[in-house]
């Protein structure tokens, strides 16, 4: 798999898709960047909507996906290394809410 050696082709996510507002690239959050793979971050200044970006790079090509979300950066960095919700973490939920 191919490395990023600088930021990936920036115009492709420089305004906000909710406001058009141009973000702000010395304010972009880099959560995670490993093996051809960046997880970054982009809070809009002017409606404060959230952007978490995943940028790969591979044989194909540069591809990205974008999702609008509620997390914070705060909260991406807490979660980025913990473990998936199983089948049985749902489970035991369920099970849990039901005896109450």
């Amino acid at each position: 798999m191919a490395k990023f050696y600088s930021f990936p082709n920036w115009q492709s996510f420089s305004r906000c898709p909710l406001c058009d507002h141009p973000y702000d690239s010395k304010k972009i959050k880099v959560i995670e960047k490993k093996d051809g793979l960046m997880v970054l971050y982009l809070n809009c200044s002017k409606c404060k909507s959230s952007i978490m970006l995943m940028v790969s790079a591979g044989l194909l090509g540069i591809t990205s996906v974008s999702i609008i979300t509620d997390i914070t950066e705060k909260d991406m960095k807490r979660f980025q290394n913990k473990k998936p919700i199983s089948a049985d973490d749902v489970l035991d939920l369920h099970t849990f809410l039901k005896e109450k």
